[in-house]
């Protein structure tokens, strides 16, 4: 995507959008779209139909997990929007859990810039319908346990190298 770039709801039925009350809405600056073909629901879209962001429930297919959503979106958090923030917000409500316990890997992370974002982004939207949540911040993949995770939250890891994030997919392969 480029600057200021226009995106559409492709999806307004879905549970991401609850509360985003718009057809279409600019892309904060530095959003992506991805590419090849992913699986899932193209919820948002850029104008050539290339999802931003992505939805699709997992089946029970092992791991820890019973099943559950995967949510994948572009948009960057450098600075917080109101659509944005609340396609956030509704990723993490698909939790449905009393209290909501978001593990949040932040190991190559920008901590006081675009995690932060997301934060305040969760916080103001839960806080406001009462919605309770914690959240466990890890710094590497050795040794985590996924097992009471009702969200894990992968913030943009920008100092990350490929291989590196591709050793914390190995890691965790057999928990997600």
């Amino acid at each position: 995507l480029s600057f200021a770039s226009s995106v559409t709801v492709a999806d307004p039925s879905s549970p991401l959008t609850i509360g985003v009350d718009v057809s279409t809405y600019v892309a904060p600056n530095g959003s992506l779209s991805f590419s090849g073909e992913p699986s899932g629901n193209a919820v948002v879209t850029t104008a050539d139909g290339a999802p931003v962001v992505i939805h699709f429930e997992r089946g029970d297919g092992g791991g820890s997990g019973s099943g559950g959503h995967v949510v994948l979106i572009g948009h960057d958090y450098f600075a917080n929007e109101d659509t944005a923030d609340q396609i956030l917000a509704n990723a993490v409500l698909l939790a449905e859990a009393d209290t909501i316990n978001i593990t949040a890997y932040v190991e190559a992370a920008d901590i006081g810039g675009e995690y932060a974002n997301m934060l305040s982004a969760i916080d103001t939207s839960l806080s406001s319908i009462g919605v309770s949540y914690a959240v466990t911040e890890v710094y590497d993949e050795v040794g985590i346990d996924l097992s009471s995770t009702d969200v894990l939250l992968i913030p943009e890891q920008e100092s990350a190298s490929e291989d590196a994030l591709i050793a914390v997919g190995a890691a965790w392969n057999d928990q997600l």
